[in-house]
């Protein structure tokens, strides 16, 4: 698998963000990722042998080139998860719903109703109603007193996938972000574990993202919901990051630690 994050800009300012600092034009050089680098970029991840990309962004349908790279990505046989804020225009979700492939899915980060607008979860309903059980569920947990209940509710009222995604807000080595300290983590693990019992319980699987550690879970906790611990360690993978100027990075709040540019093969060039 990998990341293919095709521009830095984006219509959400989520505090926890730990991509913006990383994406800063002064930083990467660019806006947006050109022809040259995505081209170059999928024959890198073809020469590897991947065939699972996700889309990112910032928000990624906010790219000009956005639906003609995913026809790229799909015409190449790979497999595409795009993910999104959700604030995605009509002429982009019309294109996206008439992709008639079942390797296209789309990741919506959403957040708790309590601190959403109306604004966001009107568009947000309007891309569950057109895409269904394309959508996929995710969340980026940045405070103990999350609420993900209604991540359910979701699901049953657009019929969307019946499978969520739990991720962790990460601090940003040298960043200012908004993030979850591990001093919370053991309130996040009784709510995450509660609430993983009750999607079982109503056929909707749940998965982490990376930065899960097993001390997180209450006694008891994994086993109830079919993990192990090594499953739980294992979350923290090295998936490559390509950035909109060709830079490759292993983690987004490590950025600033590390980048490499991909390799170019000479028939890239």
């Amino acid at each position: 698998m990998a990341n293919l994050s095709i521009t830095n800009r984006c219509n959400r300012h989520c505090d926890y963000c730990f991509a913006r600092e990383s994406f800063q034009p002064e930083s990467i050089g660019v806006t947006e990722m050109s022809w040259n680098t995505f081209e170059q970029s999928l024959n890198f991840l073809i020469r590897s042998n991947v065939r699972d990309v996700s889309v990112l962004g910032g928000e990624p349908t906010m790219h000009p080139e956005f639906i003609h790279f995913v026809h790229r990505l799909l015409g190449s046989g790979m497999r595409v998860l795009v993910f999104t804020g959700g604030l995605v225009n009509v002429r982009v979700l019309d294109l996206l719903e008439k992709i008639d492939d079942d390797r296209l899915s789309v990741l919506v980060n959403v957040v708790p109703p309590t601190i959403n607008n109306f604004s966001l979860t009107k568009r947000q309903a309007t891309l569950y109603r057109r895409l269904g059980s394309r959508i996929v569920l995710g969340i980026n947990i940045a405070s103990p007193a999350v609420e993900l209940g209604f991540l359910l509710e979701l699901i049953n009222q657009y019929g969307l996938n019946p499978y969520v995604r739990l991720g962790l807000a990460h601090p940003v080595l040298g960043g200012t972000n908004c993030y979850l300290h591990p001093r919370h983590y053991p309130e996040v693990g009784r709510r995450v574990t509660a609430f993983g019992l009750e999607a079982l319980n109503r056929g909707i699987r749940i998965g982490l993202d990376c930065g899960w550690v097993p001390c997180l879970f209450p006694e008891g906790g994994l086993s109830a919901l079919g993990m192990t611990p090594k499953d739980v360690g294992s979350r923290c993978n090295p998936i490559l990051d390509i950035l909109p100027n060709g830079q490759v990075i292993a983690c987004y709040p490590l950025t600033s630690h590390s980048r490499e540019f991909i390799p170019i093969d000479q028939d890239d060039s």
